[in-house]
């Protein structure tokens, strides 16, 4: 079902931060897990569509990973978008290895997926762990690679 709904998401221009207010709420609705979301309309100009879909696809992978396998209490979202635009999605989970991901390669799908979206926006992706500690994702989409709405 999660997968139909992201296939049929479109947008209007500025309306990204209806789509990651819907996205924290349904979470919230699967999890009983608390999430803190501070977004900042820092005087950048909105994304366009096709950069906004981008960055909810990765917001919507990320918080399937935690779901699926954080076991976390909280997580915390930053999206402030400002001259360059920024997301991240913290949690309080079980963490991982980074070095046993990068060992299993292609295995682990969502994690592909995030850098490939990443890749399409000409962003920078940061995946951070260590176990016991929680999960950081991190998405920067410089200046210079955002589009105009």
């Amino acid at each position: 079902r999660e997968l139909l709904v992201n296939f049929r998401t479109k947008f209007a221009t500025g309306n990204l931060r209806d789509a990651v207010d819907e996205t924290v709420k349904r979470f919230e609705r699967q999890t009983d897990t608390l999430v803190r979301l501070d977004y900042d309309e820092a005087g950048g100009l909105p994304l366009p569509p096709d950069q906004q879909l981008q960055v909810l696809f990765i917001l919507q992978e990320a918080l399937s990973n935690i779901r699926k396998h954080a076991l976390a209490t909280q997580v915390y979202i930053t999206l402030k978008n400002a001259r360059d635009f920024e997301l991240t999605i913290q949690d309080n989970g079980d963490g991982y290895d980074p070095a046993n991901i990068a060992s299993r390669g292609e295995a682990h799908v969502g994690f592909h997926i995030m850098r490939e979206r990443a890749a399409r926006l000409g962003a920078q992706l940061e995946l951070n762990s260590e176990p016991g500690k929680g999960a950081r994702v991190h998405l920067l989409l410089p200046v210079s690679e955002r589009q105009a709405a």
